[in-house]
């Protein structure tokens, strides 16, 4: 009787086994080789295909968020709102899977800050107020659950104060020198906190002096 032949398999032919069984694992791994080589239209083109509380998702959420705040960052203006509509979309989604299936690779930070900068970015691209507004309430929200959640880091209250002078300046006296006391208030506990918001907390102080002496505001 003939002796049986070792079934002998690749390594190759386990991981394109493990991908067929679990496609989600499959993509976030086409995801980190686009990644890798910078080819961000590739992945803001896939629809990223997995449930929450899968393994990787998060993980697939977020590069796709990073995919099309980069493609954003540099796209003709015309385009740019599209990117960060993606970004918004995409990094919400990562927050939620990690959220569900809390993933070691993901630093939950990262992924609201990058939110919370695609919502600054898509209101700053807006063509009118009236588009823009939207974006500034759920920065505003988001920005806030940020500081609830990390009182000790600078980002929640960066965010928050710069959106409170966006709204400032859509309000009229004396509501709009309120929100801009607000807003310089909850920019000064951002200064106090690491994050590397130095040059953009200023800016924003800059802005606050200006609305408030245009509005007769006493700061």
């Amino acid at each position: 009787m003939p002796k049986a032949t070792p079934l002998v398999v690749s390594a190759s032919l386990l991981v394109a086994a493990c991908s067929t069984i679990n496609p989600q694992i499959g993509q976030l791994e086409t995801f980190k080789q686009e990644a890798a080589a910078r080819n961000w239209q590739a992945i803001a083109d896939t629809r990223v295909a997995c449930a929450p509380e899968s393994q990787g998702c998060a993980q697939s959420h977020q590069i796709k968020a990073d995919a099309c705040m980069s493609l954003g960052n540099n796209a003709p203006s015309a385009q740019q709102a599209a990117e960060y509509d993606c970004a918004i979309t995409e990094y919400q989604a990562a927050v939620a899977a990690q959220l569900k299936l809390p993933d070691p690779a993901i630093d939950l930070a990262v992924l609201q800050k990058g939110e919370l900068e695609a919502l600054l970015r898509r209101r700053d691209h807006s063509r009118s107020d009236r588009e823009a507004t939207p974006f500034n309430r759920a920065l505003l929200t988001e920005a806030a659950t940020v500081v609830k959640a990390a009182p000790a880091q600078a980002a929640g209250y960066y965010y928050l104060g710069d959106a409170l002078v966006s709204q400032a300046l859509s309000e009229q006296p004396p509501t709009s020198c309120e929100t801009l006391h607000r807003a310089a208030a909850t920019l000064a506990h951002a200064s106090q906190q690491p994050g590397g918001y130095a040059d953009a907390i200023t800016q924003r102080r800059r802005d606050i002096a200006n609305a408030a002496q245009a509005g007769g505001c006493k700061l």
